[in-house]
């Protein structure tokens, strides 16, 4: 058995690996997780489990969201094919909105919490789902 399909009963962060699903992400193994922090669930890849990428549900970056300036920083740092650049004013709803650039070279305004789930890697372009 290797390493990556051996991750259950292992914490990351708040993330407490429950079962391997029978699905992959990128080329990862998926796993559902039980945030000990919220008593969620999260599916997470490999890759972001052990990079250290996500550690709870999502419910963390809301509490620290609605605190205006004390929001994680995210400046500098990758998410797929968009880097986050600034903090931009707070969505209508309260959530921490940061302005990317994608590696086309384009910029657009991502949530935080779509930036850090991973449901939002590129602005959309063809340069993420082609790479050449």
């Amino acid at each position: 058995m290797s390493r990556e399909s051996n991750l259950k009963g292992q914490s990351f962060g708040f993330l407490r690996v429950e079962e391997k699903m029978p699905y992959q992400e990128d080329r990862y193994n998926v796993w559902r997780c039980h945030c000990t922090n919220c008593g969620r669930e999260a599916f997470v890849n490999t890759k972001r489990l052990k990079r250290g990428t996500v550690t709870n549900c999502g419910c963390i970056p809301k509490t620290t969201a609605r605190n205006g300036p004390s929001a994680e920083d995210l400046t500098g740092r990758v998410f797929g094919g968009l880097k986050a650049l600034y903090r931009m004013q707070n969505h209508r709803n309260g959530r921490t909105q940061w302005m990317c650039e994608c590696a086309c070279e384009r910029r657009i305004a991502v949530l935080a919490r779509d930036l850090k789930s991973g449901y939002t890697k590129s602005c959309g372009c063809s340069k993420m789902n082609n790479p050449s």
